[in-house]
């Protein structure tokens, strides 16, 4: 980490290049993969309450 004049604090170097970009099918990978997570968690959770009742 770096802290720059104004007081920000830089938690990556700063590089001229510019990053590469995440081509959108991955993209929509990664959000298909945290939809399936949280779904999967959320009918967990629902099938304990119901369970308790």
């Amino acid at each position: 980490m770096t802290k720059t004049d104004e007081g920000f604090i830089l938690v990556t170097p700063y590089s001229e290049e510019e990053a590469p970009v995440v081509p959108d099918k991955e993209t929509k990978k990664e959000a298909e993969k945290v939809v399936e997570e949280v779904t999967k968690k959320v009918e967990e959770k629902s099938e304990t309450k119901l369970e308790e009742s």
